[in-house]
This record gives C-alpha cells, sequence and structure tokens, in this order.
C-alpha cells in the first residue's frame, strides 16, 4: 500500500497540469506516492504530453468531460493509498508539504480530511475553508452585507475572513483544490456525489464525513499556489450558474425541497441586484465594470438553469414536442436516444399517435395558423401539462407549440433543446420563422451544447448532447 495517492482531473490545461505533476515528483522524495490523473476528455493534447513527459503517471482518459465528481471517483478506483489527495490541475507544490499533511492525518486519527493553507498567485491567502452555506449565510452572501460591513465578524463569518489560515482549526467545509481524505472513511461515507458536476461535492462530502463522526480540520503544514482562484475565467456567467445549482443542490439533499427553492430565490436576488449594481456602474466605467455586469446579467436570464433537478440515480423524463409532417419525422429520428428517457410525445395533430409504440401521447392545442383565441388556451395547456409531467428535458421542433413548450419548460427548470433543421426552408410558416427566432434569442446555451459545427441544428446533434 502506498502513504498518497495523489488524484488530478485535468480539462484542457495542458501547461498549467505540466508545471503541476512537476512540483508534485520534486516534492514526494519522502514518502511512497502514487499519481492518478483523469483526463476530461481534453482537445489540447494534454494526455499526449502526460504520456510522454510524466511516463509515471497512471493516465485515465475519457472521452468527454465526465464532471469533477465522476472523474476523481474513477480514480478512487485504482488508487492503493492509505491517504487520496484531490489536487487540481491548476495548483503548484511548495516545500514539504505533502510529506506534513500526511504524517499529520498519521497524527490525528480522529480527523478524517485536512486542507492546507492555498495562495494565490501573487501570494495573497486564498479563501479555502468556509462554513455550511446555510440559508443565513446564503442570505448574507446575496445581500452583498459582507462587503457593507467588511470590518463585522457575523457579516464575514462564512468565508471565514479575518483569519490567517495560520493556527489549526476545524471547519465546515474545504475546497477540492487540496484535500486530502482518509480512504479506510469512505468505506463507511461513500465517495462524491456524482449529481454535483462541478462545484458543492466536496462542501457534501465534508459534510457527510462530519455526519459520520470524523474531523474536517485545516492545519498550517504547508503552501501550494492555486492559479484557479485568481483566473479570469471566473468571469463568465456559467460558473455563476453551477455555482448556484450546486449550493440549491446542497439545500435540497441535505434541508429539503423548502430550503432549496428559499436559496435559489435569494441566489436570484443576488443576480437582480448586481446587474442593476455594475450595471449602472459599468456607465462610468465601462472597461471596468461591464465585464462584471455581463456576468450576472446572463446569469439572471438563464438563471432557471441554476435549479437542482433530480437525482442522476432516477431514470430522467423526456417531453418531445412537434406539430406534424416533417416536425413530426425528426423527432422519429432521435428514437434510439429517447429509449434512455421516459419518454412523452406531443403534438396537436392526433393521428401522429399512430407512430407512438410503448410511450405516452398527448394531444396539445393546435396554434400553427395563428388562430389567435386560441393563443391563451394553448399557453395555459402547454403549461399544465409541462408541470403535470415535470420533465428534465424538453425537445421540439416546429413553430408555436414546440415554443411554448420551451417556455413553459423554462419556468420550472428543464433543459430545453430546439431543433431547427427546416428553419431556412421557404415551406416553413411564418409563426415557425418567429417562434425559430425567438427561440434562439433566449436558448442561447444551445449554441454552447452544439459547439461551432454548421450541422448544429440538425437533430443528430441534439442525440449527441442528451
Amino acid at each position: 500500500m502506498k502513504d498518497l495517492s495523489i488524484i488530478i482531473v485535468s480539462f484542457n490545461t495542458r501547461e498549467i497540469i505540466k508545471d503541476c505533476l512537476s512540483s508534485v515528483f520534486l516534492s514526494i522524495t519522502s514518502i511512497s506516492c502514487e499519481v492518478i490523473v483523469i483526463d476530461n476528455g481534453s482537445c489540447d493534447d494534454s494526455a499526449d504530453m502526460i504520456k510522454e513527459e510524466f511516463p509515471q503517471v497512471k493516465l485515465i482518459e475519457n472521452s468527454k468531460n465526465k464532471g469533477f465528481a465522476a472523474a476523481n471517483n474513477q480514480g478512487f478506483k485504482i488508487a492503493s493509498g492509505k491517504y487520496w489527495l484531490l489536487l487540481n490541475s491548476d495548483t503548484v507544490i511548495l516545500g514539504d508539504v505533502l510529506r506534513k499533511s500526511f504524517e499529520y492525518m498519521e497524527h490525528n486519527p480522529l480527523v478524517g480530511m485536512m486542507g492546507c493553507r492555498v495562495l494565490n498567485k501573487d501570494k495573497s491567502i486564498q479563501n479555502t475553508c468556509f462554513m455550511w452555506p446555510s440559508l443565513l449565510n446564503i442570505a448574507i452572501q446575496s445581500t452583498g452585507l459582507g462587503r457593507v460591513f467588511p470590518n463585522s465578524k457575523f457579516f464575514k463569518r462564512e468565508r471565514m475572513r479575518g483569519w490567517n489560515r495560520d493556527t489549526e482549526r476545524k471547519v465546515d467545509s474545504i475546497t477540492g483544490c487540496y484535500l486530502l481524505v482518509r480512504a479506510a472513511a469512505t468505506i463507511k461515507i461513500g465517495v462524491l456525489d456524482e449529481d454535483f458536476f462541478f462545484y458543492g461535492e466536496e462542501t457534501d462530502w465534508c459534510l457527510r464525513f462530519s455526519q459520520a463522526g470524523y474531523e474536517v480540520k485545516f492545519a498550517p503544514v504547508g503552501d501550494i499556489i492555486h492559479l484557479g482562484g485568481a483566473s479570469g475565467d471566473a468571469i463568465h456567467f456559467s460558473r455563476k450558474i453551477m455555482l448556484s445549482q450546486a449550493i440549491v443542490r446542497l439545500q435540497r439533499k441535505h434541508n429539503g425541497f423548502f430550503a432549496a427553492v428559499i436559496s435559489w430565490a435569494l441566489l436570484l436576488f443576488e443576480c437582480v441586484v448586481k446587474s442593476c449594481v455594475f450595471g449602472f456602474a459599468s456607465l462610468i466605467n465601462h472597461e471596468k465594470f461591464y465585464p462584471i455586469f455581463k456576468k450576472y446579467f446572463c446569469a439572471l436570464l438563464h438563471f432557471n438553469m441554476a435549479w437542482a433537478g433530480k437525482s442522476k440515480k432516477d431514470k430522467k423524463s423526456l417531453f418531445a414536442v412537434a406539430s406534424s409532417g416533417g416536425h413530426w419525422m425528426q423527432l422519429r429520428r432521435l428514437e434510439q436516444v429517447f429509449d434512455r428517457y421516459n419518454t412523452i410525445y406531443a403534438s396537436p395533430k392526433s393521428d401522429c399517435s399512430q407512430d407512438v409504440l410503448g410511450n405516452r401521447f398527448i394531444k396539445i392545442v393546435d396554434v400553427n395558423r395563428w388562430r389567435k383565441i386560441d393563443i391563451p388556451y394553448a399557453c395555459l395547456h402547454m403549461l399544465y401539462v409541462i408541470m403535470r409531467i415535470k420533465p428534465d428535458v424538453i425537445i421540439t421542433t416546429g413553430a408555436l407549440p414546440g415554443l411554448l413548450a420551451l417556455i413553459a419548460g423554462r419556468i420550472i427548470g428543464s433543459r430545453c433543446i430546439w431543433i431547427d433543421s427546416i428553419a431556412n426552408s421557404e415551406e416553413l410558416s411564418m409563426s415557425g420563422k418567429v417562434a425559430g427566432w425567438v427561440a434562439h434569442l433566449w436558448l442561447t446555451q444551445w449554441e454552447h451544447l452544439a459547439g461551432n459545427s454548421s450541422d448544429k441544428s440538425k437533430p443528430e446533434y441534439a442525440g449527441k448532447i442528451l
């Protein structure tokens, strides 16, 4: 058995992980270690570089990004160390921190996991220990009271500010950039929860260790540098969405549905307030404040995605909506994909139900011909259907029926995909063209999911991302 298994998840960090691995191998001279790298579908030749320059590394290559929790769990399956160290690829090990961390765990058998002091690139302290994100702490964070009262011990409690990380302390949560875990304890507690894709998984893990009777400790045994804490990439709105979803999922898992709703509302309020504040500030100093405004405003537009959906352990439901004819044929091309879901089909044409075998079919109100008197009724009908079946995924093609389904799905937080494979056809009705334009305006994440392919509107691309 090795003393230490160092597990690193990498995603497009070719140059950064090279520095990380170099610092690791310089530091592990006095203890027996193994280094496991899980490459999460990188497209920058990270895996080839590791094979060539660090042949002693145990490398797992994934064909796609499985997320932080799932990738680490892959590493745990082949780890042979007495302790497991979760280490970010954008870190640099300083001094003898690995040996000192190992010795600390050896001398403190009640400690289940521990973290060391983490520095930014400029050697300033990076906050990597936090209190549990209770509703009170979420409220303090979302209202910005910590910034309004920077000297108040109460309002700076959640991030444990005012502590230089130079003393040992029991904490609620430690981030996963450097998290040392007692491997034997995971037999009782379990590994990371893969329902958390990115962010929140280590907080959930820390709580589960504490609930099982283990201590979660910060110990000033040495330092590392973590580049991610000062990275400009954090300005992108998707990170805000993922972080918010992680907080909501934590509340839903440990405190129940209503706590999740309240936390989601508080985080939404934060986006509203900061969009307004930084929007006005950008009128004074555009260069400084506009990127921050853009982050919170885009997060606000997509904030339904911050709601934590169902557990991956359950088979998800899919709601497939089309009008008729060619639209229906586009959906039927995805039948093999739909087999992985509890699929419900919907169309305004009842004769389409003849093509549905072994799946549920719902007839919806036909508004394709702009029958104005039916549109309010169709909206209410679609909202009722969506609220009743609560689908995880909605995939549509067609005109207004599909658009109504997407809007209703956004209200409850479903993942929405629009297929416009005949959007440029002259035969498409005016309602179809308008609906397609609105759908693309609203569903901007579709561009991100489909990539830069010229064929991104085809059904096959929806199949690849489902």
